[in-house]
């Protein structure tokens, strides 16, 4: 048997501050941990609306930085598993 070795960071798109589809960064950042009652999934597929669009221009201010997407497809992982 193989040790599952844990990741701890995954790659994202991620808005640091508010403007144009330039503001979009493509980059690494922290494997969020699921709390109680969530689970973690490994997403295959996202989709982006107009409140994405709304949310990197700021009319719809969220916490910077964010990762825009707020429709995904994938897998749910077991407790611990990436």
């Amino acid at each position: 048997m193989h040790a599952i070795e844990q990741e701890h960071e995954m790659k994202a798109i991620r808005v640091h501050e508010y403007g144009a589809a330039e503001k979009l960064v493509y980059e690494d950042a922290p494997l969020p941990e699921p709390g109680a009652g969530e689970v973690r999934v490994k997403v295959a597929a996202i989709g982006l609306n107009f409140i994405e669009i709304y949310q990197r221009k700021g009319q719809y201010a969220l916490q910077l930085p964010f990762i825009p997407g707020n429709e995904a497809t994938g897998w749910w992982m077991p407790w611990g598993l990436a």
